[in-house]
């Protein structure tokens, strides 16, 4: 028997006939978070990373989100600057 179109689709109509997908889904997913974070929002990625659980591992993984954050905010001129310095690249 056929619902009505107008009829909102419960949880169990949205699910019926899919497979629950392996755990090592998450790592993908998890990879594809951090690179997005990285690229556009280095700053929820400080965020992020500050209400992880207390460690030593994750303090180190906070203080590297701190410092890429920091690299992020450079103009992109200092960049091509510090790197036709450090390549000692004459001007024309």
């Amino acid at each position: 028997m056929a619902l009505p179109a107008d009829e909102p689709l419960g949880a169990h109509d949205l699910e019926k006939g899919l497979r629950p997908s392996p755990a090592s889904t998450f790592r993908t997913i998890a990879v594809n978070a951090l690179i997005l974070l990285l690229l556009f929002n280095s700053g929820g990625l400080v965020q992020w990373t500050q209400r992880l659980p207390s460690d030593v591992l994750t303090a180190w993984v906070a203080e590297r989100a701190a410092d890429w954050d920091r690299m992020m905010h450079v103009p992109p001129a200092d960049v091509y600057e510090g790197l036709r310095k450090l390549l000692r690249v004459e001007s024309r």
